[in-house]
């Protein structure tokens, strides 16, 4: 995958996203709430985040962490199943945060050390997106609050963050051209 052909999925990506967010009505939020508490969709995605971690913790070279690989393994193993079995409260917020963050790691390496005009904006998107997911990540309670305040009754952040992302879609394929 190049850089290029990254940078225009992104954009019509954003693009679609932001047209969607312009369609949400204020019952959606409630929907949304629903989402984030449910604790079997979310034990699903944090399994599927967990396990795509420890394949990857896995594959680590020697000359990373070889030494202590299998202590790293136990400690995140003891910390996904009591996350699994005794703090299921906003699980899927966790699993997501892992998802993105993993999903971003391989993202960030396309078009590595290569000297191109999308490198700043991509990675700058990716490193927002890494940022949002450590903070709802630690603090899973701040997605409720954030979708609670998306969905108020005249929807303006909503519609900030639909005309942001538009924006940016459009800036990131008027770039990759």
């Amino acid at each position: 995958m190049t850089l290029t052909f990254l940078a225009n999925l992104l954009g019509a990506g954003l693009i679609a996203f932001g047209g969607s967010c312009f369609l949400l009505k204020e019952t959606h939020g409630k929907t949304f709430q629903e989402w984030l508490r449910n604790e079997r969709l979310g034990l699903w995605v944090f399994t599927i985040a967990h396990l795509w971690f420890f394949v990857n913790l896995w594959r680590v070279d020697e000359k990373d962490c070889e030494s202590f690989k299998s202590l790293l393994f136990l400690f995140f193993l003891f910390a996904f199943l009591g996350c699994a079995f005794y703090w299921k409260d906003f699980i899927i917020v966790r699993g997501i945060a892992v998802l993105t963050a993993l999903t971003v790691h391989r993202a960030l390496w396309v078009g590595y050390m290569e000297a191109h005009i999308l490198r700043p904006y991509v990675s700058g998107l990716f490193y927002f997106w890494i940022v949002l997911a450590v903070l709802f990540g630690l603090n899973p309670y701040l997605a409720r609050d954030f979708v609670h305040a998306l969905f108020q009754k005249n929807r303006l952040w909503l519609r900030s963050i639909a005309v942001a992302s538009i924006f940016y879609g459009f800036h990131l394929i008027g770039l990759a051209l």
